[in-house]
């Protein structure tokens, strides 16, 4: 079962994340991997990670991570060769990934 979060929730979180830049007028649903459903297939520790984003009124950016030796996630495949990014010991406020 998936928790789906309010429209009006999603954007407010958006704007939280992204300094103030207004969410997009328009969501989307995405179709996230159950990690338990199936079995999982390790292709390493993660290092890092990088995204492309834009925040407050800044223009658009590559942001990247990089996580802590000892707390870095572990980068996953299922059977449907999606990846999912377990575990570790990061967290996101309102600076970004933290850890």
């Amino acid at each position: 079962m998936s928790a789906l979060v309010p429209p009006e929730q999603a954007a407010a979180l958006y704007e939280w994340l992204h300094h103030g830049a207004p969410a997009p007028k328009r969501s989307t649903r995405w179709e996230a991997p159950n990690p338990r459903a199936v079995p999982l297939v390790e292709l390493g520790a993660l290092s890092a990670i990088e995204y492309a984003t834009r925040k407050g009124n800044d223009a658009p950016a590559i942001y990247r991570h990089v996580f802590a030796l000892d707390g870095m996630p572990v980068l996953a495949v299922n059977a449907g060769l999606r990846l999912l990014v377990i575990g570790g010991t990061y967290t996101v406020d309102d600076r970004g990934i933290v850890g």
